[in-house]
C-alpha cells in the first residue's frame, strides 16, 4: 500500500493522477505480483472489488470533460480515483466517450454497406477499433476458398512443346518425351563412366 500511495497526485477536479510509469497508451502501470498491470484496474480491484469477466474500466471523468482531446496523452487515463472508475462492456465504453476514434461520429455501416449493429460489430481488444464481422468472414472465406486450377502449360521446364507426339502421361500428369530421352541418355553415359 505504501508503494501505491507514493505514486498518487490529487487534482482539483477530483481525479487522482498516477505519477508512476505509464503504458504506451497513456494508462498508469503498476507492478503487482511480478506483473505489470494497468493502475486504474488495480485501483478498482483494491478499493471496490473484482472486475467482472470481460468488463473494461470506464473513466467517467473523461466522459464528463468535453474539452479533453483524448488519445494517448489524455490525463484522464492516469486517473485512479475509484469513484471515477466503472466496469462496462467495451462497446458501452466507446459509446460513452465524447470522442470516438479519429474524431468522427460513430459509423452506422461499414464501407461495404453492412450495418454496424451490436451483433455485427467486433471490437479489437488492443485498440478498441470497431470492425464489421461480415467483412471479416468474407475476407476469411476469400482467403481460404479453393483456388481455380492453373491452365495446362504449353512447354516443359526445358522449353520443349507439350503437345502432339512429344507428350505422354506419367502418374496422371503430362510429361515431355524429349526430356525423357535426354535423361535416359545422361543416365546411360553416367553408368558407362
Amino acid at each position: 500500500m505504501e508503494r501505491w500511495q507514493q505514486h498518487l497526485s490529487p487534482q482539483p477536479d477530483g481525479c487522482i493522477h498516477w505519477t508512476g510509469c505509464t503504458e504506451s497508451y497513456g494508462y498508469g502501470a503498476f507492478s503487482q505480483g511480478g506483473k505489470q498491470r494497468p493502475a486504474h484496474r488495480v485501483a478498482y480491484e483494491m478499493f471496490v472489488g473484482p472486475i467482472p469477466d470481460g468488463a473494461h474500466i470506464d473513466h467517467v471523468c473523461h466522459n464528463r470533460d468535453l474539452t479533453c482531446q483524448g488519445g494517448n496523452t489524455c490525463m484522464h487515463r492516469r486517473c485512479v480515483n475509484p469513484e471515477h472508475l466503472e466496469p462496462v462492456t467495451i462497446l458501452e465504453n466507446l459509446r460513452r466517450s465524447p470522442l470516438v476514434p479519429y474524431g468522427a461520429p460513430p459509423r452506422e455501416a461499414c464501407p461495404q454497406g453492412h450495418a454496424l449493429t451490436e451483433d455485427n460489430t467486433y471490437i479489437h481488444p488492443s485498440d478498441g477499433t470497431r470492425k464489421c464481422r461480415k467483412c471479416i468472414r468474407d475476407r476469411h472465406r476469400a482467403a481460404y476458398a479453393p483456388k481455380p486450377p492453373k491452365p495446362p502449360r504449353d512447354t516443359c521446364h526445358r522449353g520443349h512443346p507439350l503437345s502432339g507426339e512429344n507428350v505422354y502421361h506419367h502418374a496422371g500428369r503430362r510429361a515431355c518425351r524429349e526430356c525423357r530421352r535426354i535423361n535416359a541418355r545422361e543416365r546411360y553415359w553416367r553408368s558407362r563412366q
